[in-house]
């Protein structure tokens, strides 16, 4: 593809220095005009000869002679001009065009082929960093502080770093709504900041102090985070589940509305989206 473009490029330089260095010969009917004009001459001045004939008394008198010009002649002459003459772009300008079109198009499918390849890139080889709570879930919840252990890994090709985060425990009335916009705050004062810079396929693991279990409420684990991955791009995530001791798999079910588990661009736009 590259030495297509280079020879078409080669070419058209080629074509303009070649038309810019040779002076444009004249159309048959200019030739023809000259022609008449130079007959027209030799007829006004019999004495072809340069002497100059001596003046009168009277002084020079020059004559002007007008020259009548035929319709019929003038229309042949017009129709005897060839295509060349009257057309406003050569063969080879129409080349230079159609050659430089073509060079424009490759140029704009190559630009949108390497963009495409490069997103599918940093999509691939990006850093996918999440939050995973080991099981059973929350733990000690028969003392007076139950805790849980979350653990950020990362399942992606490249390193990621979080640059601020929360997790916190929610708590609200027995069998309510949750609100719609997810109570995900950035202050540190709400919960346990988080910060960490994960390695491709590894994980960091740090304990969170769960509130005391109380029936009469739910209590929910919240967590979410920014992260950058190698190519300067910001991401956010978002974890939610709720207390629940009647599962025997775990005690932390996953919750189902919409927007509080995510892991998206941070661009994005969404109405629950909390750090701008």
């Amino acid at each position: 593809m590259r030495s297509l473009i280079a020879a078409f490029a080669f070419y058209l330089c080629a074509t303009l220095s070649a038309q810019t260095s040779q002076p444009p010969a004249p159309s048959r009917g200019v030739l023809q005009q000259q022609q008449q004009g130079d007959a027209t001459a030799q007829r006004g001045n019999p004495n072809p000869s340069n002497e100059t004939s001596p003046p009168s008394r009277l002084g020079d008198i020059s004559v002007i002679q007008v020259q009548r010009i035929d319709p019929d002649q003038q229309s042949t002459n017009q129709r005897d001009e060839p295509l060349a003459d009257w057309l406003p772009l050569t063969l080879n300008d129409l080349v230079v065009i159609v050659l430089t079109f073509a060079i424009g198009v490759i140029a704009y499918i190559q630009a949108v082929h390497m963009r495409v390849q490069n997103d599918h890139m940093r999509t691939i080889e990006r850093a996918y960093i999440a939050a995973v709570v080991e099981p059973p879930g929350v733990q000690g919840v028969q003392g007076p502080e139950p805790y849980v252990i979350v653990k950020l890994q990362n399942t992606g090709r490249t390193p990621g770093t979080i640059t601020h985060g929360l997790v916190r425990v929610h708590s609200q009335p027995k069998g309510s709504r949750l609100p719609t916009k997810p109570p995900y705050g950035a202050d540190p004062r709400d919960g346990q900041g988080i910060q960490a810079f994960v390695h491709s396929e590894q994980h960091v693991n740090f304990m969170m102090p769960f509130e005391k279990i109380d029936p009469a409420v739910d209590q929910y684990l919240l967590i979410s985070f920014v992260y950058v991955d190698q190519f300067e791009r910001r991401h956010q995530f978002g974890y939610a589940r709720i207390y629940s001791a009647l599962r025997s798999e775990g005690n932390l079910s996953y919750v189902r509305d919409e927007g509080y588990n995510f892991d998206i661009p941070l661009d994005a736009p969404a109405k629950w989206k909390f750090w701008r």
